[in-house]
């Protein structure tokens, strides 16, 4: 049975190939230019959680370290009350190369404000002595001993 689509389906004629029937015209492309953009929001409370949060993080991370040095950092006995270390004595002493003599560097600096207590390290216990520097008394340069040889210096901030 042959049935004859062009009587019963004009609009699937030769039409269809050639151009769009005018009903289904698509808009000009200048009518989609004239509808209003549409401006991604901002969301600034976001952000501000989000840093809020790292930094909160951040900082609870760091809170506990700070504490243990500040209990560390307690002076065991005072030696010299008067004592500071000047900008001259510093420079002297950071010339000084580790695993020097104990002597050498108690030259340079003469005697400590107080001793701290010890402190372990690899090598095994390590005495520390604190010296506040002349130039912020907040500030304590600790010189750091291993037996009778130099091992090295820490800072320590006493705000």
């Amino acid at each position: 049975m042959v049935h004859n689509s062009d009587q019963q389906y004009p609009q699937y004629t030769q039409q269809r190939c050639s151009a769009p029937s005018p009903a289904r015209q698509q808009a000009p492309p200048s009518s989609r230019l004239a509808r209003p953009k549409r401006r991604r929001r901002r969301r600034p409370a976001k952000a501000l959680i989000a840093g809020g949060s790292v930094l909160a993080i951040a900082a609870l991370a760091i809170s506990p370290a700070q504490q243990q040095q500040a209990q560390a950092e307690v002076c065991t006995q005072v030696v010299q009350e008067t004592s500071r270390l000047s900008r001259g004595e510093l420079t002297k002493l950071l010339s000084v190369p580790e695993s020097s003599s104990r002597a050498a560097v108690e030259d340079i600096l003469g005697e400590p404000y107080c001793l701290l207590s010890a402190a372990s390290a690899q090598t095994g216990t390590l005495e520390r002595q604190a010296y506040p520097l002349e130039f912020d008394i907040d500030t304590w340069f600790v010189v750091e001993y291993a037996g009778d040889r130099y091992v090295g210096y820490d800072f320590s901030f006493r705000k």
